[in-house]
């Protein structure tokens, strides 16, 4: 993998934790941070 694939990888991998961590299945969880996050890009 090179380096970008890996960051990809990092920040999936730190999604799935903060939707296991909020008890949330991946796509309700997606759903609430792109909202959430929409406004900063």
């Amino acid at each position: 993998m090179n380096a970008l694939e890996l960051q990809f990888c990092d920040i999936q991998g730190r999604l799935f934790e903060l939707s296991v961590d909020r008890n949330l299945d991946s796509a309700r969880f997606i759903k609430i941070f792109i909202n959430r996050h929409r406004w900063q890009s």
